[in-house]
């Protein structure tokens, strides 16, 4: 049947007194139904519609489509890393619309993709357990779909490498072995701390020098440009050992999740095994559970600077008690010497000759992915050292004309501590001869420092002055 044209009614005055067929720009208005305009252009202004009315549904992304290669622009950009340099802001963008939002997506995968590297360069346990083999290579190649893919974990783990996020992601502290406040040392004492946050523990075996190194594994010299530089001696026998710890606070860190420690480390000469084992302590008060040690890995170091990284699984803490001191960790180990008794939680790295170790840039995450050592700054790194161990200098001084002494003088501490410290060490201390160190009172945040005397002649100085030191490491 051949097209009709709609006819319409034609009216003399306000009756209607024929009907007629509609001629070239005749309009309906839109109060009457219609679009008031003679042209497509036209109606769709009249009613509102955008240019979403004229693009097809499939340049839209939707769950059910999965990967859509399309790339919509944004300024007339489709590629983060033309538009962007190292160390500059992602711009954020109006996200209510799809397309928008699928743009902003896209281009922020782009620059992160960059970042990651390309399949080639990982084992395939480097990827999501749910993920397909295509997926995997579409993570890495930077497609829209292989972003999708991603757990949780993993894409924040990816943006905070990519764009330099300040995450604290990294559980361990002074990881960059810059911070130094017990000296240089070399230490050697069994139980002694030496780079802040960090312990010699040895029996039979033992460590003839611990002290502070240069990092050489490339690492940009802003970002752990430091290191610890250990030289062990080994004495055979089951029970014997030698490894470096840190006890980070509280047991209930990552329990029952996989995490991953990363380093760069060497050994002077030839070849070494070194264990990276780590164990949950429940603490001390009451009747807390025995510890737990996770299976340790061992990797073979060579005389050249490299990056290494295991992951181990921490066991989940349901059903354990914690004691009541407050002193529950789970603590990081790196095994260098190990009888046989040990062989588990060392990763068998056995009792080889001694040897000197070199290790930088230590982190601990959360997740299966080693991600760019996260560089805090020094003063943020610092406090963290300092709610453990603080060293500071007292000096006081007043001139009175009472012959009786009595003062006191309050102390604030730079960061409040884990504990209240129970002691605290003086070095070089010197006080008015007239006066005597009648205690001190130990707070959180501070000490209190108490002189009592009787003061001749009357007019003369009291004062007092030393360095000291508080404690409360785990």
């Amino acid at each position: 049947m051949a097209d009709k044209t709609p006819l319409k009614a034609i009216f003399t005055g306000s009756a209607p007194t024929a009907l007629g067929e509609y001629a070239a720009g005749d309009t309906v208005p839109i109060a009457s139904g219609g679009t008031g305009a003679a042209t497509a252009s036209t109606a769709r202004s009249n009613l509102g519609l955008g240019s979403a009315a004229t693009t097809a549904a499939a340049d839209y992304a939707t769950a059910a489509q999965g990967t859509d290669t399309r790339v919509p622009t944004i300024d007339g950009l489709t590629d983060i890393g033309a538009a962007l340099a190292d160390g500059d802001e992602i711009p954020v963008y109006d996200v209510s619309l799809a397309a928008v939002k699928k743009s902003a997506l896209s281009r922020v995968w782009t620059y992160i993709s960059g970042k990651l590297g390309t399949a080639a360069s990982h084992a395939a346990t480097d990827f999501e357990p749910a993920q397909t083999a295509a997926s995997q290579a579409e993570v890495e190649v930077g497609t829209e779909a292989g972003l999708r893919s991603l757990s949780p974990l993993r894409v924040r783990q990816a943006v905070s490498a990519a764009v330099g996020g300040l995450s604290f992601r990294n559980k361990i502290i002074n990881g960059s072995f810059d911070i130094w406040q017990r000296g240089n040392g070399p230490f050697t004492a069994n139980a002694a701390y030496t780079a802040d946050r960090w312990q010699i523990q040895a029996a039979g075996s033992s460590f003839t020098s611990v002290a502070p190194g240069a990092n050489t594994s490339g690492v940009p010299s802003e970002q752990a440009s430091k290191a610890i530089v250990l030289t062990t001696s080994s004495s055979a026998g089951a029970g014997n050992y030698a490894f470096l710890t840190q006890k980070i606070e509280g047991v209930r860190s990552l329990a029952g999740k996989t995490v991953t420690v990363s380093f760069s480390a060497k050994v002077a000469s030839g070849t070494h095994l070194l264990g990276v084992g780590l164990s949950q302590g429940f603490g001390t008060g009451g009747s807390p559970s025995g510890a737990v040690a996770c299976p340790g890995v061992s990797v073979t170091l060579t005389n050249a600077m490299a990056s290494y990284s295991v992951s181990i699984s921490v066991p989940s803490i349901a059903g354990k008690t914690l004691g009541s001191n407050s002193d529950d960790t789970l603590t990081l180990e790196f095994w260098f010497d190990a009888g046989s008794s040990f062989n588990a939680r060392s990763g068998t790295v056995g009792q080889a000759s001694g040897a000197t170790f070199t290790i930088a840039a230590v982190q601990l995450e959360e997740g299966s992915y080693a991600t760019p050592f996260e560089f805090r700054p020094m003063q943020t790194e610092l406090a963290l050292c300092q709610r453990y161990y603080e060293v500071g200098y007292m000096h006081y001084q007043i001139s009175t004309t009472l012959a009786v002494v009595d003062s006191r003088w309050y102390q604030p501490f730079k960061v409040t501590k884990r504990i209240a410290p129970t002691a605290i060490s003086k070095t070089s201390a010197s006080f008015s001869p007239f006066v005597t160190d009648t205690g001190i009172a130990l707070f959180y945040t501070g000490f209190l420092q108490v002189v009592t005397g009787i003061k001749s002649p009357v007019n003369d100085l009291i004062g007092f002055l030393y360095w000291w030191s508080v404690d409360v490491e785990l």
